[in-house]
């Protein structure tokens, strides 16, 4: 038992070192609110409109990152993480085949970025990260291209699927900015999701049929608290002011598998 304990040590203080308080300065109340109303408004606009706004917050989110690594000796490929990040959520409006497209430019692009700038006889000013690169580009852009490929199932489903993160986010803020401990934000939203979760099994029938509304809705409990450990790790350190990646740090591991799963059961 002692042997197994102190093999965990490292991965559990690791996983401390990712976690990050949430920032109460400024209007965070207002702003999350705006948040979620031009998110409401542009997903149920349709897809395309939906892309045009997380394309955006794309931008944004990988903007502050490629920021935050410029002083850094390792960095990401800056031009491809940000044209990665942008192009998913465009991608999404159009289909899932489109996305995987996406994703193996940047994949191509990532790795021939290095091999290029030889060629071309470009000074190295830094060490440019491969592994990073697809990480920051495939993480924000895949976040901000899920609820674009949910729209493209349905307007209840898309309205549903950012309801639960919504409701997380909203919960684990107003909860995890005053807790004592890093674990009282997550399990506030995912009680919450489960409350809600209770009336999408009860309202929307279809398209939740049968245990599709509990599927969703403990998949969203489970995943989303990951989402902002992932985002920390995208960054040199945990604690810099990403307030871009922070939007969209929620939906990173949990918004791509809702959004596969809802185009397999939802449709």
């Amino acid at each position: 038992m002692r042997a197994a304990a102190e093999r965990i040590a490292p991965q559990r203080e690791a996983l401390r070192g990712l976690h990050v308080v949430p920032d109460v300065d400024g209007p965070r109340i207002r702003l999350g609110m705006a948040w979620a109303v031009v998110t409401f408004a542009t997903v149920a606009s349709g897809a395309v409109v939906a892309a045009v706004w997380f394309t955006a917050a794309a931008l944004v989110a990988a903007g502050n990152v490629c920021r935050i690594w410029r002083q850094e000796e390792r960095r990401p490929i800056a031009p491809v993480a940000v044209f990665g990040a942008v192009a998913l959520p465009i991608a999404a409006a159009f289909g899932l085949l489109a996305v995987v497209a996406v994703l193996a430019v940047i994949v191509a692009a990532a790795y021939a970025w290095q091999p290029l700038a030889g060629a071309l006889h470009q000074p190295a000013r830094a060490t440019t990260a491969v592994p990073l690169t697809i990480g920051v580009a495939a993480g924000i852009g895949l976040a901000a291209a899920s609820p674009v490929l949910v729209r493209g199932v349905g307007m209840t489903q898309a309205i549903v699927f950012i309801t639960f993160i919504g409701v997380y986010d909203a919960s684990n803020y107003l909860v995890g900015s005053g807790a004592a401990s890093s674990w009282e934000g997550p399990a506030a939203g995912a009680a919450f999701i489960l409350a809600v979760t209770l009336a999408v099994a009860a309202v929307f029938v279809p398209p939740f049929r049968g245990l599709t509304p509990w599927l969703f809705g403990f998949l969203t409990a489970l995943l989303a608290p990951l989402g902002p450990y992932a985002a920390s790790a995208l960054l040199p350190d945990p604690k810099a002011k990403a307030p871009g990646l922070r939007r969209l740090d929620v939906w990173i591991v949990a918004g791509p598998l809702w959004a596969l799963f809802a185009l397999l059961l939802l449709r």
